[in-house]
């Protein structure tokens, strides 16, 4: 008897359905426990296909929840909805089936250990057997993924966003990946802090798209302000300490040179070099503040003649 198991996908995609739709997660749990894993089943199931409908059993609370479920994993293309009420086929008995009849389109979040009886090998997720139109879709899906450079289906994103692939695949085309998951969190973080205005939608495109962007691009314009203003600040410290340095060390120094044509007066701001009556009209001051103050102090001393006495 072959082994009967299901494996969870510790991933990206997982961790952000299990923590943004737990119902839909739910739901995908139960569609993976009842998907059949064989072909040429007796009761006319596909691989990977089953019925669904009984939403408490998935413990989901309500139908409104197990239907926004239902909606979430179908976006997402984690299911296909084959059968519904609406488009239903009776059985071979002449009844009608009940619920909503799915397949599970990929292993992305539960490999359920398919075994198809031919001598296909590799990945063993429920895609196998699907019918050659449906592969070529993939195909064209991933073909076009490339082409466009964008990210893969059901991105992780920020806790409390809902936006679709196709809305993010265009953000991250106009924005670039960087300022699209900023936005995310951006948004996230507005939410947490207001929860009264952050009213629920199907999907935050519009808010993104209305104001949020250019709250990100001014938020980045002042946070670059402010680290202007703080490198200036720190700057004018690090400037003021080493300016009352100097002027300690001129007040040790300057008494003991001595030149017959120049000078030296000491103030608060720097020292001066002021040529007598036998030099040139020149003075010279050098201030505290500028940088390699003692080793221009130094060249001066030497080249306007002063020694050490």
């Amino acid at each position: 008897m072959s082994e009967r198991f299901i494996k969870l996908s510790r991933s990206e995609r997982t961790e952000w359905l299990l923590e943004n739709h737990p119902n839909a997660f739910l739901l995908l749990t139960q569609i993976a426990l009842r998907a059949r894993r064989t072909s040429n089943s007796p009761d006319g199931y596909e691989i990977g296909e089953c019925h669904i409908g009984d939403y408490e059993a998935a413990g989901i609370c309500s139908e409104k929840a197990y239907r926004t479920a239902k909606d979430v994993l179908s976006r997402e293309r984690a299911i296909k909805i084959c059968e519904t009420c609406r488009n239903r086929k009776k059985g071979a008995t002449g009844r009608a089936t009940f619920g909503t009849k799915v397949k599970l389109l990929n292993s992305e979040f539960y490999d359920i250990n398919e075994e198809d009886k031919g001598d296909r090998k590799g990945d063993r997720g429920a895609t196998e057997g699907r019918p050659k139109g449906d592969e070529q879709e993939c195909k064209n899906d991933k073909n076009e993924r490339k082409i466009n450079n964008i990210s893969p289906i059901f991105p992780k994103r920020a806790k409390e966003v809902h936006v679709s692939d196709d809305d993010h695949s265009k953000l991250v085309k106009d924005l670039t990946i960087e300022v699209t998951q900023e936005c995310y969190q951006y948004l996230s973080q507005w939410k947490e802090n207001n929860p009264k205005q952050a009213k629920k939608f199907n999907s935050d495109i519009g808010r993104i798209r209305k104001w949020v962007i250019n709250a990100v691009r001014e938020e980045k314009i002042k946070n670059a302000e402010l680290d202007q203003r703080e490198n200036r600040l720190k700057n004018s410290k690090e400037n003021s300490n080493e300016a009352v340095e100097n002027e300690k060390f001129i007040h040790r120094i300057a008494v003991k040179y001595q030149s017959p044509f120049y000078r030296l007066d000491i103030n608060g701001l720097g020292v001066e070099f002021t040529p007598l009556k036998s030099a040139d009209s020149t003075v010279i001051f050098l201030k505290y503040t500028e940088k390699g103050f003692k080793d221009q102090f130094d060249n001066l001393l030497a080249k306007k003649g002063f020694a050490k006495v």
